[in-house]
């Protein structure tokens, strides 16, 4: 065999041919992944945008300012700021933190109903 023929023999090969084919092909495969990721990505944000404002909404109406504004108080012991959760918590003459919707206000407690003196 020739230099030359062998020189064409080379040359008529797919990779030597058309050196670019295989760069055009491993491109496209690029493309189409990347816009699948991008896709992908784009619907997992949306999907996810759409379950933190569902969270939000419902932290918004289990909150605690939620529960305030639907008429209830928070009563803490003063000046500790203890949550009231018994009413043996408040004997007589314990000075309280009422706080509802719009703000606060302070109370004396005169004991457990029923034995105000």
């Amino acid at each position: 065999m020739t230099l030359s023929s062998r020189c064409t023999q080379l040359r008529s090969r797919p990779v030597l041919a058309q050196p670019l084919a295989a760069i055009t092909a491993r491109a496209d495969e690029v493309h189409r992944a990347r816009a699948a990721a991008r896709r992908d990505i784009t619907q997992l944000v949306t999907s996810q945008t759409h379950h933190i404002g569902h969270l939000s909404a419902r932290l918004t109406t289990l909150g605690p300012a939620a529960t305030l504004a639907r008429g209830y108080a928070v009563v803490q012991t003063l000046p500790a700021a203890a949550v009231l959760r018994a009413t043996g918590d408040a004997p007589p003459g314990t000075r309280l933190r009422v706080r509802v919707a719009d703000g606060a206000i302070t109370a004396l407690s005169e004991g457990p109903e029923g034995t105000a003196k």
